[in-house]
């Protein structure tokens, strides 16, 4: 079963060396690596070169809206990806060596499941690895609790959702919780074949909004999962470029997830 690793780059040659060699050391074999770089000025290019590699392919290309540039170089390079399984790799970001094989096999063992997502447990943060929920402790004033209700206002009215995420979100860090939170609602949402593991997966803090969790899960597909997984890919690239209008951003973001879930 070939493996894609689609990797977008701009200016990351820090980084892009790293990210690479993870590519290299996967303990699962099958697999082509694909690069889409937006006409970087660093030296990317030149260690990408240095890869003299026929599953490596590297594509050039200048993409023009700034905001959503990382998307639109996902899109392309998707157009020429071979795989039966498609992985996304930041060039900042590196792959553990059993992550292909251990998602490989979750797909053979799991033939009905079409995605498979998760969110980091250890962060680089100002050059020191910090657990994901100790780093939301330090950019956060808010609990999980507080930031989780809003994902759950999704289904309620628009106004609800404007009148919450001003009372919960105060900074840009809150907004990052919020996404990172999604992520994980996401990836518990993937992890279930039936609704009698609800039970099992869901916090049991949040007991009182283990109803709208199941009416969450009962509205999503794998085309709505899709679309929320490019929103909350393009919420992240504008959170960091506009750190000032996280507000704004987040707001945007829930309505627009309330309107893919239905």
């Amino acid at each position: 079963m070939l493996s894609s690793i689609l990797i977008s780059n701009y200016n990351k040659d820090k980084y892009i060396q790293k990210c690479i060699e993870s590519c290299l050391s996967q303990t699962y074999s099958n697999f082509e690596i694909i690069v889409g770089d937006n006409e970087s000025n660093d030296n990317s290019l030149k260690i990408l070169e240095n890869y003299n590699l026929k599953n490596i392919h590297i594509i050039k290309k200048k993409f023009e809206s700034p905001a959503l540039n990382q998307l639109d170089v996902i899109s392309e390079i998707f157009k020429k990806s071979k795989g039966e399984i498609i992985f996304l790799l930041d060039s900042d970001d590196y792959f553990e060596k059993e992550k292909l094989r251990k998602i490989t096999n979750i797909f053979k063992e799991h033939k009905l499941k079409n995605i498979i997502c998760d969110i980091p447990k250890i962060i680089n943060f100002d050059n020191k690895k910090i657990i994901l929920n100790d780093l939301i402790s330090l950019i956060s004033k808010n609990s999980n609790e507080d930031i989780d209700k809003l994902f759950f206002t999704i289904l309620s009215p628009q106004k609800e959702i404007i009148y919450t995420s001003l009372a919960n979100i105060n900074s840009s860090g809150d907004s990052f919780v919020l996404v990172q939170r999604i992520k994980y609602y996401l990836s518990l949402i993937i992890s279930i074949e039936n609704a009698n593991e609800i039970n099992i997966v869901f916090p049991k803090y949040l007991f009182m909004q283990k109803d709208k969790f199941v009416e969450i899960y009962k509205k999503l597909n794998y085309e709505r999962i899709s679309k929320i997984i490019v929103l909350i890919k393009k919420t992240e690239i504008l959170l960091r470029k506009n750190t000032t209008m996280h507000l704004i951003i987040t707001q945007r973001f829930l309505l627009n997830l309330k309107k893919t879930i239905g």
